[in-house]
């Protein structure tokens, strides 16, 4: 297992927080992600992600179950106003 960390706070003159995309870059590749993946199975995707950020932020008992995952999955979904996926797996 590798593991590594990195700063992801930005200080510019025009913003200070998150840079969100390099965020989710460190994320994915901590993943191993393939483009594949990225295209045909953004839900597991998705619950993967979610599992390392509720991890890191010290929320286990969110991340301990994939049923959990998909139920946060779930409510995206519906706050987005979109189809639910026909079945949500692992």
């Amino acid at each position: 297992m590798l593991s590594y960390a990195t700063g992801i706070g930005e200080e510019r003159q025009e913003f200070r927080g998150i840079h969100t995309s390099q965020f989710l870059g460190h994320v994915l590749v901590s993943l191993g992600t393939t483009t594949d993946r990225l295209t045909e199975a953004l839900d597991p995707l998705a619950a993967d992600i979610l599992r390392l950020v509720f991890f890191a932020m010290g929320w286990p008992s969110t991340a301990d179950d994939p049923r959990k995952l998909f139920e946060v999955l779930k409510v995206g979904y519906e706050f987005n106003q979109w189809p639910p996926p026909e079945t949500a797996t692992e």
